[in-house]
């Protein structure tokens, strides 16, 4: 009885093998024929559903594969990427040696997300070791921004979800360029400035003259008032003030003591009219006479 060999092992439904380039590959309609795409490069391999070509298997990448190949196969890797020569480019162009260059329409450049409960940073680095974090503190869900001191193991600056600005720097100032808050120029507020216990160098507030002016430090007010107080554990116990109708400087203290007015008047408004109950050195009006306690 006559035999033919094709060489191909029926094994359950694979009857047959085509190889031929993709463009003349037949057309479907033999179930479970294998196409070899025979191009270089290939496209892979192909089975007949009977009418249509599916792929099932394509070159892959092997040692030469770009990039484009293997995104296209497939978006993770197990192994990383390590870019040797140029940068990377995200939405642009291939940028210099070692840069990485993210162009993006939507403003949102890059996005860093810790997950769960932990801290997302970017860190900067040199020769391997890190300086700088740039991140955004969990803060049991706050999530307050802060620049972290890597080699000091705090935050410099933190910048809470409400607003809220601190430096945690404790570094003292005894010069306009010592601190822990170095500012060249002006500083303009609004609101309050308070000092802490360990604020303005022990409690005290120090200015330099820097422009050797004669001014030494100038209060300003945009009414026709310009007061200062002084102030213990929350209570006004005297102030000083200034009334532009007149040009006149006052001192308080629970009553009007002083007045000097523009003209180079003195008024003492509620000088004592008796020595009763004051103590040496103090002044009393005897009789319209200004008169010294011995």
């Amino acid at each position: 009885m006559p035999r033919i060999d094709l060489d191909i092992l029926n094994q359950k439904q694979t009857p047959a093998f085509y190889a031929s380039s993709l463009a003349t590959r037949p057309a479907a309609g033999f179930v479970g024929r294998i196409f070899i795409d025979s191009d270089s490069p290939s496209t892979g391999l192909y089975r007949d559903t009977g009418t249509a070509w599916v792929q099932i298997a394509d070159p892959g990448a092997g040692t030469t594969g770009t990039l484009q190949q293997v995104t296209t196969n497939g978006n993770s890797t197990t192994t990383g990427i390590t870019i040797t020569t140029n940068g990377l480019g995200i939405g642009t162009t291939i940028p210099g040696s070692n840069r990485l260059d993210i162009h993006s329409a939507s403003g949102i450049n890059a996005t860093f997300n810790g997950t769960g409960t932990t801290n997302a940073a970017l860190q900067l680095q040199l020769a391997g070791v890190g300086k700088w974090n740039i991140r955004n503190n969990y803060n049991s869900g706050a999530n307050d921004f802060g620049i972290f001191d890597v080699l000091n193991n705090y935050d410099i600056v933190k910048i809470t979800n409400g607003g809220v600005v601190n430096i945690t720097s404790t570094v003292s100032s005894v010069s306009p360029t010592t601190g822990a808050l170095v500012v060249a120029g002006g500083i303009g507020y609004s609101g309050v400035l308070n000092g802490g216990t360990a604020a303005f160098s022990g409690n005290n507030f120090n200015y330099f003259n820097r422009n050797d002016s004669g001014v030494v430090l100038k209060i300003s007010s945009q009414t026709a008032f310009t007061q200062m107080d002084f102030v213990s554990v929350g209570t006004t116990y005297a102030n000083i003030y200034t009334n532009s109708s007149n040009g006149s400087l006052s001192f308080y203290t629970g009553v009007l003591n002083l007045v000097l007015k523009s003209n180079g008047v003195i008024n003492m408004p509620n000088l004592p009219t008796s020595s009763a109950g004051l103590v040496s050195g103090d002044i009393y009006s005897n009789l319209g006479i200004l008169t010294r306690v011995p």
